[in-house]
């Protein structure tokens, strides 16, 4: 009776999921770098700011504190400073909104397919 035997060579799959955590990470990375410009440059020149724009630059203390932190492998986060941003986002009952994160991920998501190219790559 005839046999067949079939080798699978796995070498390019092995590298690829070896160093997938860490090329995930940097394109995380790379997406919160993103969010963090993209917040910095809405920002508006007025001060304040109309309802509805984005915040304005009086004392840069927002804008300046506005930065990436890395979490864990995988996981990034950006952060503001103090309960501000969380003000300016939703307004308050003596504020109207002045929203900057929403609108920025917004337009960063748009970005995510070329900041996560060669993600796949071995």
């Amino acid at each position: 009776m005839a046999s067949v035997t079939t080798t699978l060579d796995t070498s390019g799959l092995d590298r690829l999921i070896s160093g997938l955590p860490e090329r995930t990470d940097d394109a995380m990375g790379r997406i919160a770098d993103a969010s963090v410009s993209d917040m910095r440059v809405g920002m508006s020149a007025e001060s304040p700011s109309f309802p509805g724009d984005p915040p304005g630059v009086d004392t840069g203390f927002l804008v300046g504190s506005i930065h990436a932190e890395h979490d864990n492998i995988g996981e990034w986060s950006v952060r503001g400073a103090g309960y501000g941003p969380d003000y300016l986002e939703d307004g308050t009952i003596k504020m109207a909104a002045r929203p900057f994160i929403r609108p920025s991920t917004d337009r960063v998501r748009e970005q995510v397919p070329d900041l996560v190219k060669g993600i796949a790559d071995v």
